[in-house]
């Protein structure tokens, strides 16, 4: 086995890694089953691990440790162990590519055993650093290091989930921040390659957290039984077979106000995160109804990422609570979008906040008096003019202002020099208290579970409690609204020379879509409305998005798609 050549056995490795399973990424923060099981790695069968392969000699761990280390699901107990032993040397950090964090905090004691976390001042940790030299490490792969969680280090212990702290009281800010200095600290040894360019995916998320999936008497909607005619959970009967996913028990407690959300900062005292130039990818995924990165937390890891290229952030605007700590999230985010990397070409944002069941209510703007405009819109239109930016999508509750709005504003800026793709949904009511639908006045059907009625609603419930209370049906896009928003994607349009796609949302119901597209398709044309009983357009709307067609050589024609009572389309071409 030692004699054989080194591209026979890169060959057999590169054939033993295709056997294995691959990871699912977009699953990877879904941790817990139905049963209140880890998903992961128990979806890694051992009998597919490389680990064995990697042990037969020094020169079959150098043929298998490049696919052994190309994808890293680092659970907080996972990375603990990992950079205490001394697994991660700069040789293997150099073959990784992908890097999932999925961050679940461990339940108080005795549910969970608390996790010693390292000293991150050194690295490896004095007490463990192995007197084995590099060359003679073993290979760390998915089976050796069990995915769990991170340790609370409690003191008392709490046998009943009904005694749990509350999530603000149990120091996850604290254990968050020790888990990214960790991480940080360890990235950081990754080498550079020759060709001076990033290389790694990261990912982080917080997953659901599992006490949900404990028994809890408190639990007001324990074994209920669901109706497969109505989709909705009914009439309480003794079903222990039943169980209730664990999102939709987080989603109840978080909806019906039996539970209070935290957000986690990072609070790093007087020391700093190094600096990552191997990160090319960086997404802040959006999993748990719960647990939350604060805003301008996840703009200053990113930060910390000078060659990044892409970054994904889908973070939370569902603060209902108190409307000024929303406030203030959304201005601290606004505030920290200039200190992301100027290196940025692919920027994927979503802000989510679900839409009041009451659709009689009327929401108080949340724009300061002093400002004269939403600041979140205003920096995001900034941001997305920066002169690397070619793909730009954001979706969320915003003003017009976010595509600049006037066209004095828009002769003032940088303009999208290279931008190609453009991406802006528009959530159903506004910073400034604005609903962007009109009232839908004609008497809904309305029985008794409240889910027969005209039109779904924009954002479906996600748990069993999660009743619709609605009173008054909302109905399609505002027309002044709908003219207003045509009027500045056309203008911004025609200031975009590399434009390939726009694409721009209302989260109505029937939904309300302006599509363009610079790509010479003779079949098709450059620009498509999609709505319902829609207002036929201005001519000086025809002229702005004549002008944006004309910028991009392409000759202007427009589908203007009226689903209307019956349905219907209808070509204009000018």
């Amino acid at each position: 086995m030692e004699l054989l050549s080194t591209e026979i056995l890169s060959m057999i490795a590169s054939e033993a890694a295709a056997s294995v399973p691959e990871v699912d990424l977009n699953t990877i923060f879904d941790v817990w089953d139905i049963d209140n099981k880890l998903k992961y790695p128990s979806s890694l069968p051992r009998e597919n691990s490389l680990a064995p392969f990697a042990v037969v000699s020094r020169k079959w761990q150098l043929a298998f440790e490049p696919f052994a280390f190309h994808t890293l699901i680092l659970s907080p107990k996972r990375l603990a162990e990992a950079v205490e032993f001394g697994y991660l040397t700069q040789r293997r950090l150099g073959y990784v590519r992908i890097v999932a964090v999925p961050i679940s905090f461990s339940l108080p004691r005795p549910w969970d055993d608390p996790i010693v976390f390292p000293c991150v001042g050194e690295w490896p940790t004095v007490a463990k650093k192995r007197s084995v030299k590099e060359d003679q490490d073993d290979a760390l792969c998915d089976d050796e290091v069990e995915a769990v969680d991170e340790d609370i280090n409690d003191e008392e212990d709490f046998p009943n989930v009904t005694d749990f702290p509350r999530l603000p009281d149990r120091g996850y800010d604290r254990i968050f921040a020790r888990i990214i200095k960790i991480l940080s600290r360890t990235l950081k040894v990754a080498p550079i390659h020759e060709n001076e360019q990033p290389y790694i995916d990261i990912r982080f998320g917080f997953p659901v957290p599992r006490e949900y999936g404990l028994p809890n008497p408190a639990y007001p909607v324990e074994n209920r039984e669901a109706d497969p005619m109505e989709g909705f959970w009914t009439t309480p009967v003794d079903l222990p077979d039943l169980p209730i996913p664990l999102e939709n028990r987080e989603c109840d407690s978080m909806e019906d106000d039996w539970g209070t959300p935290v957000y986690l900062g990072l609070d790093l005292g007087d020391e700093e995160l190094p600096e990552l130039p191997v990160i090319a990818s960086c997404s802040f995924e959006l999993v748990s109804w719960s647990i939350f990165f604060l805003p301008d937390v996840a703009c200053a890891i990113a930060s910390k990422m000078p060659c990044l290229n892409k970054l994904k952030l889908h973070l939370s605007d569902r603060e209902w609570r108190a409307v000024g700590f929303r406030k203030r999230l959304r201005r601290n985010l606004a505030n920290s979008l200039s200190a992301l990397p100027a290196s940025i070409c692919d920027f994927d944002f979503h802000y989510s906040r679900g839409v009041p069941r009451d659709h009689s209510h009327q929401p108080a703007s949340i724009i300061d008096p002093e400002e004269e405009c939403d600041l979140l819109s205003q920096e995001l239109f900034k941001f997305s003019q920066r002169e690397n930016m070619v793909r730009f999508s954001a979706s969320g509750s915003f003003e017009l202002n976010i595509l600049g709005s006037s066209e004095e504003r828009l002769g003032s800026s940088h303009g999208w020099s290279k931008l190609q793709h453009y991406d802006i949904g528009f959530l159903p009511i506004t910073p400034s208290g604005r609903w962007l639908a009109i009232r839908y006045t004609d008497t809904p059907n309305t029985d008794r579970s409240r889910i027969k009625r005209w039109g779904p609603p924009c954002e479906a419930a996600r748990g069993p409690a999660s009743n619709f209370q609605t009173n008054e049906f909302r109905g399609t896009v505002d027309a002044g609204y709908a003219h207003d928003l045509l009027f500045a994607a056309g203008q911004a349009a025609s200031q975009m020379p590399s434009l390939v796609n726009m694409n721009v949302k209302v989260g109505v119901i029937e939904g309300y879509k302006i599509s363009y597209t610079s790509k010479k398709v003779k079949t098709e044309p450059c620009m498509r409305i999609d709505g319902w009983k829609l207002q036929p357009p201005t001519e000086e709307l025809v002229s702005i998005w004549r002008r944006a067609a004309q910028r991009h050589k392409r000759d202007f024609m427009v589908l203007w798609a009226d689903s209307g009572a019956d349905g219907f389309a209808i070509w204009f071409s000018y």
